[in-house]
């Protein structure tokens, strides 16, 4: 123990101190009654000195020698005894929120004090949900009691990180917080942090933002024992990312929601907001974390807390950064694919467009910020008009834009809204087509298309449709659905991933429209890749199929005519992928199948390694015209001599004369 906490201390002090002190000290409960109002309200009256003198009292009532007792026996012990236990410990831990702020104690009377304050949290901790009779500590806000005790509590932890993070050259401070000294401490806070935040106990909340921001575990360069600490985090929110991603996404929104130029953000809310910031640096290598805060919410949390920075006319010093950085991690969180269109969809609800041009606005020339900006508006949201579920977002979100005042976001927001609005016109289109709802039987010996509310779906999978029982039964013994339909129920997680599945139908609707325009191109190349493959060529299949490569990311997409290549894994095998058992299936379909593909960024990989994921898109065709006419066409041309090339628009309407005959198509 520390010499300024022995009881000859007090023997300073004068009367009637002294003597209140002294007995308060030996458990006489109304004289610490009386010493806990001398302290709490009339705090500012207060020396240095004087508080340090009535510190071996506090020292004293913290004593936890009945734990044990408690621990072993509550079941049998006085309540009584037990209450007026807790109280004196409860009001205590009430007096060294003064008493244990700034240097009013000595670092080792400080430590002392500490080693106790977290026994008794610990116990407190251990028997949360057993109904210990706290006293009432205070009216407003309205918590249990034994909720108000770690309100307080969170407020002398803030105060020892607060210690140690002042006094850095003193080696001995570091310890009180370690494994060592106060073992998965973090859990502990990490449990009250969850209720704290349920019980919206701002001051409570303050102070764990605090101690986060203190722990720097997004600045660590030990990146072992910051994924150590930030699993106790994580362990005492709930035990799983999910939870502490939830615990994260509520904390931002504590110190952001409602916030505006009416109600601006205060010097608390932006900690509580700055706090989740620096917790966010660590998400580049905690992919769990990330991928559990994804699923959470965080982007609309973001745009809630980009909101509140944006429409406060004077954001709190030294806050004035967080705006930027928190719109720099709003934007990062479109750069991963699995589930962007959802995490986009969050910040148009929350009026990123607008928000956009507010911000633009803001401050003074960042070239990081406009390009950021930029992004958004010539990548991000270009890329979302992909997705239903984003389009029928966007109207309402349009009319919020006022006229531009920045003329360098001029042609970049024109080409945006002119890209929307022909994408919200197919989007009608869509709504009010009977094409998509057209499918095909996948057993491809009959392939017949009819409406998809007439199939029947594989209750495996949930990918492929028949027509009718004997058709599943013909695929599952002959077309090799039998050794495929594990695979396709994993590919349904992935897509998922990707998009709901009214987006995959806007996207099938996209693609089938981008065929119908570019169908008479796509027949003339087909020609003159079969005109160029003739001859012996020992990579070309006898009777080569056609492949059509879509990428629609942006408008109006880009499409590759191919002919299949026997053997190889080369680029123009198809972008590395052969693709071999889509080919054999449509060569059992004589026709009523061809080999159409979407390529679309894969939402399994990080942005930085720029896969794509292949995805089989067939056309399904009432029967084999195409391929037959063009086949036919192709028979009546004299063989290719040396280089020469075919003149397509020789056959042009021949072409057309053909295209004209066909029936129904559809992906």
């Amino acid at each position: 123990m520390h010499p300024s906490l022995e009881i000859s201390v007090m023997l300073e002090l004068g009367e009637p101190l002294r003597t209140t002190a002294i007995e308060a000290a030996r458990g006489n409960m109304d004289e610490l009654d009386t010493l806990v109002s001398i302290v709490c309200d009339d705090e500012m009256e207060w020396t240095q000195y004087a508080l340090r003198g009535v510190s071996p009292a506090f020292y004293s009532t913290l004593d936890p020698k009945e734990i044990p007792l408690i621990r072993t026996q509550l079941d049998t012990l006085d309540p009584e005894w037990v209450a007026t236990v807790l109280r004196r410990v409860a009001w205590t831990f009430r007096c060294l929120e003064v008493l244990m702020n700034g240097d009013i104690l000595p670092s080792g009377a400080f430590s002392d004090i500490w080693q106790r304050v977290w026994a008794w949290t610990q116990f407190f901790d251990e028997f949360y949900s057993m109904g210990l009779p706290f006293p009432v500590m205070y009216e407003d806000p309205p918590m249990q009691p034994v909720d108000q005790i770690f309100s307080i509590a969170m407020n002398l932890f803030n105060r020892v990180w607060q210690r140690i993070e002042e006094h850095p050259e003193e080696p001995g401070l570091a310890r009180l917080v370690s494994d060592d000294f106060a073992p998965k401490v973090l859990v502990v806070v990490g449990r009250v942090w969850s209720r704290l935040l349920r019980l919206k106990d701002d001051l409570g909340l303050y102070h764990i933002s605090m101690i986060v921001l203190m722990e720097r575990l997004g600045e660590q360069r030990d990146h072992s024992r910051s994924r150590r600490r930030l699993n106790e985090l994580g362990f005492g929110t709930g035990g799983s990312w999910s939870d502490l991603a939830t615990t994260m996404v509520g904390h931002i929104l504590r110190g952001s929601a409602g916030r505006g130029p009416k109600n601006p953000l205060s010097h608390d809310d932006c900690q509580l907001i700055y706090s989740m910031v620096t917790l966010s640096w660590l998400l580049p290598r905690e992919t769990d974390l990330r991928d559990a805060l994804y699923e959470e919410g965080y982007a609309a949390a973001l745009t809630t807390a980009f909101s509140a920075l944006v429409n406060t006319p004077a954001i709190p010093s030294p806050f004035q950064f967080l705006v930027d950085e928190v719109f720099r991690l709003l934007v990062a969180t479109f750069e991963y694919r699995a589930s962007f269109q959802q995490r986009i969809a969050q910040a148009i609800r929350g009026g990123v467009l607008k928000l956009l041009f507010d911000y633009a606005k803001m401050g003074g020339n960042n070239l990081k910020k406009d390009a950021l900006i930029r992004q958004v508006l010539t990548e991000d949201l270009p890329r979302a008009t992909l997705y239903r579920s984003v389009l029928i977002r966007l109207p309402k979100a349009l009319s919020r834009i006022k006229p531009l005042a920045n003329t360098e976001l001029v042609k970049p927001w024109s080409e945006l809204t002119a890209l929307i609005q022909e994408r919200l016109v197919l989007l009608n289109e869509y709504e009010n087509d009977d094409l998509t709802s057209q499918r095909g039987c996948d057993n491809v010996q009959c392939g017949l298309i009819t409406h998809k509310t007439s199939l029947r779906r594989c209750a495996g999978c949930l990918v492929v449709y028949y027509c009718s029982r004997a058709c599943q039964k013909v695929d599952w013994r002959e077309g090799n659905h039998r050794n495929k339909c594990e695979s396709f129920s994993s590919r349904v997680e992935h897509d998922y991933a990707h998009a709901v599945p009214r987006d995959w139908s806007f996207i099938r609707y996209l693609i089938n429209r981008r065929y119908q325009q570019l169908r008479e191109t796509i027949a003339l190349r087909y020609l003159r890749l079969l005109f160029n493959a003739r001859g012996p060529r020992q990579n070309l299949s006898p009777s080569p199929l056609l492949a059509v490569w879509f990428d629609i990311a942006q408008a109006p997409g880009q499409i590759k005519v191919r002919i299949e290549l026997l053997g190889s894994n080369s680029e123009s095998a198809g972008h590395g992928y052969l693709l071999t058992e889509e080919a054999a299936c449509v060569r059992r379909s004589h026709g009523r199948l061809r080999l159409h593909v979407l390529t679309m960024a894969c939402p399994s990989a990080e942005p930085e390694e720029g896969m794509k994921c292949i995805r089989f898109f067939p056309l399904r065709c009432k029967d084999s015209k195409m391929e037959d006419g063009l086949r036919g066409i192709l028979n009546q041309i004299p063989p290719r001599a040396g280089e020469e090339e075919l003149d397509v628009e020789y056959h042009r309407p021949r072409v057309q004369a053909l295209l004209a005959t066909l029936g129904l198509e559809t992906h």
